[in-house]
């Protein structure tokens, strides 16, 4: 994971509470710089148990992607187990992957 990703945790109004097992993790691929990954919660608290997780697995994450989840206005409550993966493929540039307050898979 190289300098510059820009990763960020950000509540704004809202509590991001222990436990929430938030992982960014690459495994035999690449985590380039200006990935600029965000959670982000408005407004609304971020509960324990979550499991958010943006994993690569023998691909790439590159840069400019800009991944974001992201809930406004109400709560991500526990056990939602959003995740960003992607498994044996490649996230190119650009892409910009969203789903607010849901769970979603890149493959």
């Amino acid at each position: 994971m190289r300098s510059g990703n820009g990763v960020a945790h950000t509540v704004k109004s809202g509590t991001l509470r222990s436990g929430n097992g938030v992982a960014h993790t690459v495994k035999s691929g690449t985590l380039r710089s200006g990935n600029c990954i965000a959670i982000t919660v408005k407004g609304g608290p971020m509960r324990s148990g979550n499991g958010v997780a943006h994993t690569v697995k023998s691909g790439t994450l590159r840069s400019g992607n800009c991944v974001a989840i992201t809930v406004k206005g109400g709560p991500m409550r526990s056990g939602n187990g959003v995740a960003h993966t992607v498994k044996s493929g490649t996230l190119s540039s650009g892409n910009v992957s969203y789903r607010e307050g849901r769970s979603h898979e890149v493959r």
